[in-house]
């Protein structure tokens, strides 16, 4: 079964979370509480709100009805009780009912209703004892009796259900990141430079940082289980991809959790690594002797890697991976219909870094350069000078200087690129719509958006690097 994408109207797989032709995003954030939510999902786990088909299937084409009339059946007087005869000790009881029935009065008909008899009044030795009042049922004009006031009921529910689905049509539509004609494309980590660790790494809606012991903390979105890491140790690096998280041991293997769907988390067989990088849906890893390997999606080409040789850093990308070379040179498989993958001329490089269109490469001599979509000025860098650092988010571009400030470039639509006051750091990563930073002191900065909780990082205390390095 096809799904058309909102945006271009292309056809996409059922399960496809992004447009295969523009990248818009096929998934859904929900409208009441912001979390993220998998492709099919008709209600939001975290908050229960309910969207999309469920919301059609409960509101339905038609207007909803006029509120039917309802009216009360009246009560008819009751008949008068009979007076009963003095009991005396002598009187002898008498088998059957104490009393003969009333006999109804006579039954009186209405506009749209009838008057019922009343029931006939019973006394006893104490005194005459009521009956007890018939309940009052409201019948729509034409219809069947009903109890209670259902109509109002059911036109408040819809009228809830069809705010909530608006308010996630104005928000999948009108309040999307970027500038670019909607498209929500989602960040991911990659490797710096060969050998060094990944101290802080910034993924779609998580955060992943490294302590000084080898063990992991993260925050942020925990639904494919990307931020189960607390039983992690004796690691060497970590990195945060669109819904997965990826960590490097000290004995060159790899472990992995979140989404798996695609087998992005399948990399448990690795073996004498050096770095990892997790994409949007696969994973790249690099070996000592400088060749690569991957897992994962594989739609667009993004992990035909296994050519590759003589590395020292990979970068994993929405659909591209990239890699940097020995000589300063880059490598790029993928899609490139943005030109994201159009690396070749590079050269002198010392780092690269894979966003969601557009990759980003670090000059020995403090520069960058840019290639791929530049629609929310994500590409802009070629002013920057001073660089230690770069890394590429889905529609920003951030830089350390070797003075311990930052820069950046590209959508701030929700302050990601807020970083102009941060001082003293050593490591800084991009992610979707939110950007973090490593202080000296092990400390850690973020900006950008934090509904998801991808920001909770301000009691962290990481392992600082020898020297600042890029965990983008």
């Amino acid at each position: 079964m096809a799904r058309n994408c909102p945006s271009c109207g292309r056809a996409n797989e059922n399960d496809a979370r992004f447009c295969c032709g523009c990248g818009a995003e096929m998934a859904a954030v929900c409208p009441s509480c912001g979390g993220a939510l998998p492709a099919d999902a008709v209600f939001c786990r975290t908050c229960g709100a309910v969207f999309g088909a469920a919301a059609a299937a409960t509101v339905g084409p038609a207007a909803p009805p006029e509120p039917a009339r309802t009216i009360v059946e009246p009560r008819a007087p009751a008949a008068a009780a009979p007076s009963p005869p003095a009991w005396t000790a002598a009187q002898p009881q008498q088998a059957g009912p104490a009393w003969p029935a009333t006999p109804p009065p006579p039954v009186q008909a209405g506009p749209s209703w009838q008057a019922s008899p009343a029931p006939p009044v019973q006394t006893g030795p104490a005194g005459p004892v009521p009956p007890a009042p018939p309940p009052v049922v409201a019948r729509d004009a034409g219809g069947p009796p009903r109890r209670g006031a259902g109509p109002a009921l059911i036109v408040t529910i819809i009228v809830l259900v069809a705010a909530a689905a608006a308010a996630a049509a104005i928000y999948f539509f009108i309040l999307r990141d970027g500038s670019d004609g909607g498209k929500t494309p989602k960040p991911v980590a990659s490797s710096g430079s060969a050998g060094e660790s990944e101290i802080l790494a910034a993924g779609y809606i998580h955060t992943v940082g490294l302590r000084a012991d080898g063990t992991a903390v993260a925050v942020g979105s925990n639904y494919w289980g990307q931020c189960s890491v607390a039983s992690w140790s004796d690691l060497d690096a970590i990195s945060a991809g669109a819904y997965h998280t990826v960590g490097l041991l000290a004995d060159g293997t790899a472990v992995a959790v979140g989404e798996k769907k695609l087998g992005q988390c399948d990399v448990s067989s690795w073996s004498d690594l050096i770095a990892v990088s997790a994409g949007d849906r696969h994973t790249v890893g690099l070996r000592a002797d400088g060749t690569a390997v991957a897992v994962g999606s594989n739609k667009s080409g993004q992990c035909d890697v296994s050519s590759w040789d003589d590395l020292v850093a990979v970068a994993a990308g929405r659909f591209h991976t990239v890699g940097l070379r020995a000589d300063g040179t880059a490598v790029a498989v993928g899609r490139s219909a943005d030109g994201q993958c159009d690396v070749s001329s590079w050269n002198d490089l010392i780092a690269v870094s894979a966003g969601d269109y557009h990759t980003v490469g670090l000059h020995d001599d403090g520069t960058a350069v840019a290639v791929g979509s530049n629609k929310s000025g994500q590409c802009d860098v070629s002013s920057w000078n001073d660089l230690i650092a770069i890394s590429a988010g889905g529609f920003h571009t951030v830089g350390l200087r070797a003075d311990g400030t930052a820069v950046a470039a590209g959508s701030n639509t929700f302050g990601q690129c807020g970083v102009s006051s941060w001082r003293d750091l050593v490591a800084i990563s991009a992610g979707y719509r939110h950007t973090v930073g490593l202080r000296a002191d092990g400390t850690v900065v973020a900006a950008g958006w934090k509904k998801d909780g991808q920001r909770r990082i301000s009691s962290w205390t990481l392992a600082t690097p020898p020297e600042p390095v890029v965990s983008p």
